[in-house]
């Protein structure tokens, strides 16, 4: 059974229209204008505090585009680029209810900051009718209390939806209208947004990472790029199945998606524009990505995973000899730290991405066994997975280098490829063959196993393993999973709490 439908990102409707090639860092202009004098005032009074930022829309009537979450991203990033500490509560499964409801924000809701972390919610009042206002309010957890409230003064455009679109959206969109009937280069759903972020500068990274990574409950808008993997689509009892189609967003309504794609029904490999009704997706993952110039630096942190917390209480005591079944635990909607997972016939898969991550939300014991059985299906390159070992985290490469070297990630800041004292040279994984892999950690001591083979064994100081920084996971004391430019399959993974005699 594949995972239910992931949409990452709520929907928004903005038309395109043409603007610099060169635009600058806000996602919003207009908000970018209005919030920017608030936020330096708001930094001034946050020095060293840990934020959450949480939007509302107060008013009654249905409002056509979700402003206030768009207000809500773009605060944030302001904050940010002033130095504060600051994220949003949408993407933390922990307090994402901060975003619920039309009532103002109170004292009784920094209640859900308990044991997060954080300790001051900002909150943004968005009003759309009958006059747009957005009001910012700060309050305090332990002990709970109201701070300050700072009226933000708007631009007329504030609320504006065409007005609010970054000029490499409306380049994009621009390009992929003007497209329509015309098949560009081979005809491949990509090759038509590759064509289109070049004429903003750009590219995308890796295989299928076409810019910023839209976060939950961020906007999507005009010229945002779409990438459907295994989604299933159903509309008048026909279901249609979506394998891998990368698409550019042309208008975008609360209830329904307009695209432009190629290499899809029903006119092949020319440009076409077609509607999908949100509500028709049922299962699947759709990420979507807005145009990013490279390698400048995203102002607001990841938005995956958004659980931080375990599943399962750790392991107790050395009495304890459980056996965990760790693919019972992740959820890809949750974990997913970079790249798409979902289980398929309830093995977990990863699609081709560079550096590719999944989270393990599991409190380790000090000693423990993995065991698991991996299969690569396409691609070239290394399977990784986390571990931790006396509080360091480290990961296990194997067939890395185009499936030249196995060893831990990094020792003493060499990779396998640089050859450091756990290098082995060989390959292991042989395409639609299940491959054993079994890694013993204890106190300064690593040991893996593959095919009941032995292919390293390291002692020595913790402090000395680190991860490279492709491969870093937001939780330091979890297992991850790891998957460069590869297919593979998972079908069994477990842990073994080891016992002290």
């Amino acid at each position: 059974m594949r995972s239910k439908l992931k949409i990452i990102v709520a929907p928004l409707l903005v038309l395109g229209w043409l603007g610099s090639a060169r635009p600058a860092l806000a996602e919003f202009p207009e908000l970018e204008e209005s919030l920017t004098a608030v936020a330096k005032k708001v930094a001034e009074k946050l020095a060293d505090k840990k934020v959450y930022v949480a939007a509302r829309e107060l008013s009654k009537a249905p409002s056509k585009w979700p402003a206030h979450q768009a207000a809500g991203v773009e605060f944030t990033m302001a904050l940010r680029l002033l130095k504060v500490d600051a994220v949003r509560a949408a993407a933390d499964t922990r307090v994402e209810k901060l975003e619920a409801g039309k009532t103002p924000f109170a004292v009784k809701d920094v209640k859900l900051l308990k044991d997060s972390g954080r300790n001051v919610l900002i909150g943004v009042e968005w009003t759309s009718f009958p006059k747009v206002k957005c009001k910012i309010v700060a309050f305090q957890a332990d002990p709970d209390k109201a701070l300050w409230t700072e009226l933000a003064d708007l631009s007329v455009h504030a609320g504006s939806q065409e007005k609010n679109t970054p000029a490499r959206n409306n380049t994009v969109a621009a390009f992929a209208r003007r497209s329509l009937g015309s098949q560009i280069g081979s005809g491949e759903s990509s090759e038509m947004v590759d064509a289109a972020l070049k004429l903003v500068e750009t590219t995308r990274r890796g295989f299928y990472r076409w810019g910023r990574e839209l976060g939950p409950k961020e906007p999507w808008m005009a010229g945002d790029i779409l990438q459907m993997e295994k989604v299933e689509y159903k509309l008048d009892r026909v279901l249609r199945s979506i394998k891998r189609q990368t698409m550019v967003i042309d208008e975008i309504t609360p209830n329904e998606v307009t695209v432009l794609q190629q290499n899809t029904f029903p006119k092949g490999r020319v440009v076409q524009q077609e509607t999908y009704q949100l509500k028709g997706f049922i299962e699947g993952e759709i990420l979507a990505f807005r145009p990013w110039e490279w390698p400048e630096e995203v102002p607001l942190p990841t938005q995956r995973p958004v659980r931080l917390v375990a599943t399962k209480p750790p392991v107790k005591g050395a009495s304890s000899s459980t056996t965990v079944d760790l693919l019972k635990l992740i959820d890809p909607k949750l974990d997913e730290v970079h790249g798409v997972w979902f289980f398929e016939n309830k093995n977990l898969r990863s699609q081709r991405e560079f550096a590719g991550r999944m989270q393990i939300p599991f409190d380790l014991p000090k000693a423990y066994v993995l065991k698991m059985k991996v299969e690569r299906i396409e691609g070239p390159e290394q399977f990784g997975f986390g571990i931790v070992v006396d509080g360091f985290q480290s990961m296990v490469s194997i067939d890395g280098s185009e499936g030249k070297v196995t060893g831990l990630n990094q020792l003493d800041g060499k990779s396998p490829a640089d050859t450091n004292e756990t290098t082995r040279t060989a390959t292991y994984f042989e395409d639609g063959k299940k491959c054993d892999i079994e890694c013993r950690v204890e106190p300064g001591q690593v040991t893996l196993t593959i095919d009941g083979k032995p292919a390293f064994e390291w002692k020595g100081d913790a402090a000395r393993l680190t991860v490279g920084p492709d491969y870093i996971v937001p939780k330091k004391d979890w297992l991850f999973l790891s998957a460069t430019n590869t297919c593979f399959e998972i079908s069994s993974l477990t842990l073994e709490p080891i016992v002290a005699p």
